[in-house]
């Protein structure tokens, strides 16, 4: 939790508090996962699907598909490309990985239109995560298909199916 004061010229001030997270990533390892979870605004039955992992030179690669079927139609994800995994294991003993991207997304009445991802999982002892946030290609975020930010606190908790990270 990190407190922000910021006082202007004529001594006023407002004070904030956040969160950071930061990420300490191992290259290699993998990361792979299947199963649904309800989405947060929502409740909709949201499925998924990934595998990801780094190649013989360290550079990441994988395919990830995201379904999220609510009444008005349906939201859809798929990965085109992977720029970035990280995998790293917390002191609370838990398992994470971050990947990103490029994708194709389709939302209710629109087509296939290409954008960015970033996906966050925990593999816990208790149970595990997911967390996605898919931007718009002028990087603004689509709704119905990106949670809230602060991927920590807001990942969905996976009811049915099992997320595996196995570090190098």
């Amino acid at each position: 939790e990190l407190t922000l004061t910021v006082t202007d010229p004529d001594g006023l001030s407002d004070t904030s508090v956040t969160s950071v997270e930061v990420f300490a990533p191992m290259v290699g390892g993998s990361t792979d996962g299947k199963g649904s979870f309800l989405w947060p605004e929502t409740g909709d039955e949201t499925d998924f699907t990934f595998t990801m992992s780094h190649d013989k030179k360290g550079n990441p690669k994988g395919r990830l598909v995201l379904l999220r079927n609510p009444l008005e139609g349906k939201y859809k994800v798929t990965c085109s490309g992977v720029n970035d995994l990280s995998i790293g294991y917390s002191s609370t003993g838990m398992y994470f990985a971050r990947f990103e991207g490029e994708c194709n997304y389709v939302v209710p009445g629109s087509k296939r239109t290409p954008g960015t991802f970033e996906v966050y999982v925990e593999d816990g002892s208790v149970g595990d995560r997911f967390w996605i946030r898919v931007r718009d290609l002028k990087g603004g975020p689509v709704p119905g298909l990106s949670m809230a930010l602060g991927p920590v606190g807001n990942a969905a908790v996976v009811s049915d199916g099992s997320i595996i990270t196995v570090t190098p």
